[in-house]
């Protein structure tokens, strides 16, 4: 089967499910600003020549390549205006509707309980008419009140990320982790107040967990005055970022537990592969990955920011606590996200689109 998948760039962290998804079909790789992987592929890349007007991305000779192929899975977006409405004009070929299923950003909180706009049945009626539909979790489906014939064409593959197989030693636990991009939005300025202030309220002992933050970004200069400020340059560390992912398991390895205030993105599933449980507030920015997370099972959803410093001081606390929900985190990703998992989700609705 001839499968073309288009996304707007191929990042590091999708190869290994490509390479997978490679030794099922002839897959083709579409994509049209960055790409991350290697010269030797076991999937063919196709640069898509295009045009930029204002936010909306236009590809040329876009139809007469998609016909080149039985099964196309494109991203459902108003910025790629031919591939929102791909399942309008296809023909000879099926069309696979990916995306995380609700519209969410950081304007518009990912919130499954909020009133629907115009905006979201046009959303609606574009993702839903492909031949079969890929979302991230099946929870938002309910948000749409789906009937059953359209349910049985729609298909869940978890944002997730692989992880390398490491030996977890609950005795080498002994930090705290923040991973990703540092922008302001993430609100990792209230991390270190919060640890700050946790830290001072424990009575400033030494066997406190250390913080180390992994990334770079517009936020990391304000960062560092606002670690010397707090008199933490000891105890919370800047690491930059960090691509090797030998070395990330090695920080994985030695979390107790990975803090993100105000953004649960793919770090989620990141830290529970590694077993390592995710602390977040419950209405975190979000593409649907916070859906993973089970309140004090496998990590911690907070009411609101305001009570990071009582769970940093909770994780210096009870520290096995935190241990048994990294291991039920640990268990939750092999079971439900794990690489095979999300490589079969994919599959899965191309296979649908391809036979009906």
């Amino acid at each position: 089967m001839k499968v073309l998948i288009i996304f707007g760039w191929i990042p590091n962290y999708r190869v290994p499910v490509l390479r997978k998804l490679a030794e099922r079909y002839e897959l083709t790789v579409g994509y049209h600003f960055r790409d991350e992987s290697s010269d030797r592929e076991p999937f063919r890349k196709l640069y898509l020549e295009n045009r930029k007007i204002g936010p909306v991305t236009w590809f040329k000779d876009f139809r007469s390549i998609c016909r080149d192929y039985d099964v196309v899975l494109e991203t459902c977006h108003y910025s790629y205006p031919q591939m929102f409405t791909m399942p309008f004009w296809r023909t000879g070929f099926k069309v696979v509707s990916h995306d995380v299923g609700i519209r969410a950003h950081y304007k518009l909180k990912f919130d499954l309980g909020r009133r629907k706009r115009l905006s979201d049945y046009l959303y609606k009626k574009a993702l839903f008419s492909g031949d079969s539909v890929l979302v991230y979790m099946k929870q938002i489906l309910d948000f749409w009140n789906l009937p059953d014939a359209v349910r049985a064409k729609c298909f869940e593959t978890h944002n997730s990320v692989d992880v390398k197989k490491i030996t977890i030693e609950e005795g080498k636990k002994e930090n705290l982790l923040f991973v990703g991009t540092l922008y302001k939005e993430k609100r990792v300025d209230l991390l270190v107040d919060a640890y700050a202030e946790a830290f001072r309220r424990t009575g400033s002992r030494e066997d406190f967990p250390r913080l180390d933050i992994i990334g770079k970004g517009d936020m990391s200069a304000d960062l560092q005055k606002r670690i010397a400020a707090a008199g933490m340059e000891g105890r919370i560390r800047l690491c930059g970022a960090i691509y090797d992912e030998d070395v990330l398991a090695d920080y994985f390895s030695r979390a107790i537990a990975c803090v993100s205030p105000n953004q649960a993105g793919l770090s989620v599933l990141k830290s529970m592969g590694y077993g390592v449980p995710f602390v977040t507030v419950k209405d975190a920015v979000t593409g649907g990955e916070v859906l993973n997370i089970e309140n004090g099972r496998n990590g911690i959803l907070m009411d609101n920011v305001g009570e990071l410093a009582d769970v940093l001081a909770d994780i210096a606390g009870d520290r096995a606590k935190y241990l048994a929900l990294g291991r039920n985190a640990k268990a939750y990703y092999d079971t439900n996200a794990s690489l095979e998992r999300m490589v079969q989700g994919f599959a899965d609705a191309i296979e649908y689109a391809y036979s009906h």
